[in-house]
């Protein structure tokens, strides 16, 4: 399994646009490496949840043509950054997927979408994520490198965010006074 060391940044926070990041990566010398695509993800547990009460997570992901699978437990690591051990897998088919993981038990239990670009510098990835409830930058690499960057473009330690959409989509929902859907899909978004 692979160590995934990773923070969100929220734009929102420090008035920042999508479209002001785009400029500050390429600035910085990151090279896009895939434009902003749509992503489906799907959160699979037992029906008693017994993934997630270990801190382990099953997704099955859509992101344009691309089909994955990902595994994730937590890793070891501090409280800074959101650190996992996981293994990922490219897969053929998404349906042909959802029914395996169906036919042995699990479930669906969340569902999140986003369109994601995503940009490379040496070791780091940087992917900026538009969401149904907001814009994240999301840095991927070694804690050093992460900081550095996220400094360049004007965050501190004290930004960042080491929860996962789910959590972030519940705290939304209680912030904005909104009940709390299901699942955090766009309304209209044409891709089921």
């Amino acid at each position: 399994m692979a160590i995934e060391t990773e923070i969100k940044l929220a734009l929102e926070s420090k008035g920042l646009s999508t479209e002001d990041v785009t400029r500050r990566l390429i600035d910085l010398g990151f090279i896009e490496i895939s434009p902003g695509t749509f992503e489906d993800n799907l959160i699979f547990d037992s029906v008693k949840g017994s993934l997630a009460r270990q801190g382990k997570l099953l997704r099955l992901r859509r992101y344009g043509d691309k089909v994955s699978m990902t595994f994730k437990k937590p890793g070891k690591g501090g409280k800074d950054y959101k650190v996992r051990e996981e293994v990922e897998t490219e897969v053929l088919d998404m349906d042909s997927s959802r029914m395996i993981l169906q036919g042995i038990g699990l479930s669906v239990v969340y569902r999140y979408q986003k369109y994601r670009a995503e940009f490379r510098k040496a070791g780091l990835l940087a992917c900026l994520d538009n969401t149904p409830i907001g814009d994240f930058l999301e840095l991927e690499g070694e804690p050093r490198d992460i900081d550095r960057y996220a400094l360049k473009l004007g965050f501190r330690k004290t930004d960042y965010v080491t929860v996962s959409y789910r959590q972030l989509h519940k705290q939304w929902a209680e912030e904005t006074g909104k009940k709390w859907p299901r699942d955090m899909v766009f309304e209209k978004d044409g891709h089921d």
